[in-house]
């Protein structure tokens, strides 16, 4: 008897916590749906729109290859790949 009362005891806290579980993901689920079908435009961090590139890497944004825009309000100018050009040239001996 006791057993039984036991096993049903667990049973149920595993039944909650399960269903508890799930509903928690499929709360978030919904939310992540719903801020991407309400919230389409895209915050761009202070960058110039026209300085990204839709579908560069896989589905995400980057840089316009050969472009000088303006970033954070810095100008930043990108390379014939996409990626900025440092003014600052790279001293590979210089430490970090």
């Amino acid at each position: 008897m006791k057993n039984y009362l036991f096993k049903k005891k667990l049973l149920h806290k595993l039944f909650l916590i399960s269903f508890g579980l799930i509903l928690s993901i499929s709360l978030l689920i919904a939310c992540e749906f719903i801020v991407r079908f309400l919230f389409l435009n895209i915050n761009f961090q202070s960058s110039q729109r026209t300085l990204l590139k839709k579908n560069v890497f896989g589905t995400t944004y980057g840089l316009r290859p050969n472009f000088t825009g303006i970033s954070f309000g810095s100008s930043i100018v990108t390379n014939n790949l996409g990626f900025r050009k440092n003014s600052n040239p790279f001293d590979p001996k210089k430490p970090a």
